[in-house]
């Protein structure tokens, strides 16, 4: 009995050394980053160490890394070469120089799956609104001491100094309309999504005026985002007379942070993601994604299950045919509503390919030194066919030679091409 009570405790611990050198194998390579002791001063290695630091976390964690290279022109290695540099070449080196070197050369990737660095006045924003638009976690990495210890100073010292004079003058962000041809061809422009749902009735209220219109288009160029609920509620959901549901697929880089977040992937008002995160293998193997970039799978390690709902809204909307105008200036929430608009055959889109800046849920990371936050979205979202939306969606039709794609949509429509 003893002999047999050994043996089992001696293949138990074996298997639990198996166990964690699997564990082990699969797990990104952490480097050991130099990590400033309380009160200790910052040196230039400090410095350097966070930008490795921050570097790290993106390699093994966004997921988007080569499409920002491939659909935009990013190369993040030689954005932090250019930090490095600087950081090395710099003859006086503190924090505030430290936040402007990564700025500067980490800019172009801001705007690609809302990537962006903190300074005082985003950071500001972020802290008041936590609790209106944080995500899981949001509010322990907001409330770190070495976080605020970098931020309170200078967001008390930016209110400080702010005056209202010193706004610049903002555009009407507002829904306008106008018939373009009585009894045929409405327009509504929606130069952004940052709107309270109150901004909707006037659109409403236009459905009613030009329902036996044949046409209707919605020019949603230039617009950055907000809250795609505004564009689901107020444009799809008045349009439609049955539930949309549109099965989404996603990748991941399932590094650290992600690991340790995954209650971000909870989804949003219109987007519900479910079953986790699966192997990448069987992901590929059950779904046909012909404009998969294989390459990008690469980097990938799971795959999650998501599916946008579209309800209809009792209110009676719009009969005829609808069109969008799109360009590289969509981006975000307007982002998936063009997406979503294409794939579900909601609209035909005309104009340029949407300028990406969606890719779900986002992170945010400190850096262990300093303090600097930064953020970024943390899967690979792809439309039916493979294509991730960080890349854009591409129109049914481009802009013709000499015309904006106002002029095209009517072109086609006064030649009958739908």
């Amino acid at each position: 009995m003893k002999k047999l009570l050994i043996a089992l405790i001696i293949i138990v611990f074996a298997l639990a050394l198996a166990a964690c050198s699997q564990a082990e194998e699969n797990a990104p390579d952490r480097p050991i980053f130099l990590i400033r002791e309380d009160g200790e001063e910052l040196t230039r290695e400090h410095f350097l160490a966070d930008l490795d630091y921050m570097m790290w976390v993106l390699e093994t964690n966004f997921a988007v890394f080569d499409v920002a290279y491939w659909a935009r022109g990013v190369d993040m290695h030689s954005l932090a070469a250019d930090a490095r540099d600087r950081i090395t070449a710099s003859e006086h080196l503190d924090e505030d120089i430290f936040l402007g070197i990564l700025m500067d050369s980490f800019l172009p990737l801001f705007g690609i799956a809302h990537f962006a660095i903190h300074d005082a006045e985003l950071n500001m924003r972020y802290y008041n609104n936590v609790m209106g638009f944080s995500l899981p976690g949001w509010q322990d990495v907001l409330n770190m001491p070495r976080v605020r210890g970098f931020y309170d100073p200078r967001i008390q010292e930016l209110m400080e100094t702010f005056e209202m004079s010193d706004m610049p003058p903002g555009d009407n962000m507002a829904p306008s309309s106008e018939i373009i041809e009585e009894g045929k061809t409405a327009l509504i422009r929606l130069p952004s999504m940052q709107l309270p749902l109150v901004y909707g009735l006037a659109i409403l209220d236009f459905y009613e005026e030009i329902r036996d219109f044949e046409h209707l288009i919605l020019d949603l160029r230039g617009n950055p985002g907000g809250f795609e609920s505004f564009f689901f509620e107020i444009i799809m959901g008045p349009n439609i007379e049955e539930v949309i549901t549109m099965d989404i697929i996603s990748f991941v880089k399932a590094g650290e942070r992600v690991i340790q977040t995954q209650s971000l992937l909870a989804g949003t008002a219109n987007i519900r993601f479910f079953g986790g995160l699966r192997p990448i293998d069987e992901v590929l193997a059950e779904n046909y994604l012909p404009q998969l970039n294989l390459v990008d799978m690469e980097r990938m390690t799971h795959g999650i299950a998501g599916r946008l709902t579209v309800s209809p809204r009792p209110e009676e909307g719009f009969g005829g045919k609808i069109w969008m105008l799109t360009d590289g200036h969509i981006s975000s929430a307007a982002q998936i509503a063009a997406f979503a608009s294409k794939d579900t055959g909601f609209a035909t889109l005309v104009g340029d390919t949407t300028g990406g800046n969606f890719s779900g849920p986002r992170l945010l990371v400190s850096t262990p030194n300093t303090g600097i936050l930064f953020q970024f979205d943390a899967l690979y979202m792809i439309d039916s066919n493979g294509r991730p939306l960080e890349a854009g969606t591409m129109p049914h039709h481009f802009n013709r030679d000499g015309m904006d794609a106002l002029e095209t949509v009517l072109a086609l429509i006064e030649e009958g091409n739908y």
